[in-house]
């Protein structure tokens, strides 16, 4: 299948000084027209950080993220960290790819505070079905907040489901795999 988006990963934490040049890159990648899902995980390091989650916390330990910010696209470490060149790369090699699963993904209130999300993973024929994790995670943007000149805050991981380790797929000899669930969006989250 080709690649529906590739998924960018950020460590970062509005306390981070150097945090603001992460967010302007990838202001440039989807300027530049990328077709990319983002997700930051906040995590404190001993500082005020109001957008740090304990799912956020287990994808920084997954990827070992020791400073900040750090980048990810398709799972991969942009180093430098501040090098933009290099994040386009990953992502043009990570958009060619040609995928073995791909997802479907709908959701419908529930209500003003749910959400009802049904995520189909496919297999694509031929390909191998080990080492399939799912996520599905819910960001928030638009989030009014002041920090080293920046006045807002965007694609905050607010929800991982099931966890930062994720839900490991077994297809079963099926060539389709359902999963449902809810989740609670917060009344002060910008929906």
């Amino acid at each position: 299948y080709p690649t529906q988006k590739v998924l960018v990963e950020a460590g970062t934490g509005v306390w981070c000084s150097s945090c603001p040049t992460a967010v302007q890159m990838i202001d440039m990648l989807i300027e530049d027209g990328a077709d990319i899902a983002v997700v930051k995980y906040h995590s404190s390091e001993g500082h005020k950080e109001p957008f740090e989650t304990l799912s956020g916390l287990e994808r920084i330990e997954y990827y070992d993220v020791t400073f900040y910010p750090s980048l990810f696209v398709d799972g991969s470490r942009v180093e430098p960290w501040n090098g933009y060149q290099q994040m386009v790369e990953l992502y043009e090699d990570a958009k060619a790819k040609e995928r073995d699963f791909r997802i479907g993904l709908t959701g419908q209130w529930l209500g003003d505070d749910r959400i009802f999300l049904s995520a189909a993973t496919e297999r694509a024929e031929g390909a191998e079905s080990s080492d399939v994790r799912l996520f599905v995670a819910i960001t928030e943007s638009s989030i009014p907040y002041e920090w080293h000149g920046e006045t807002q805050v965007d694609f905050a991981q607010r929800f991982l489901w099931p966890d930062g380790e994720g839900l490991d797929i077994d297809f079963a000899g099926e060539t389709q795999v359902h999963h449902n669930f809810e989740a609670e969006i917060e009344p002060d989250w910008n929906h």
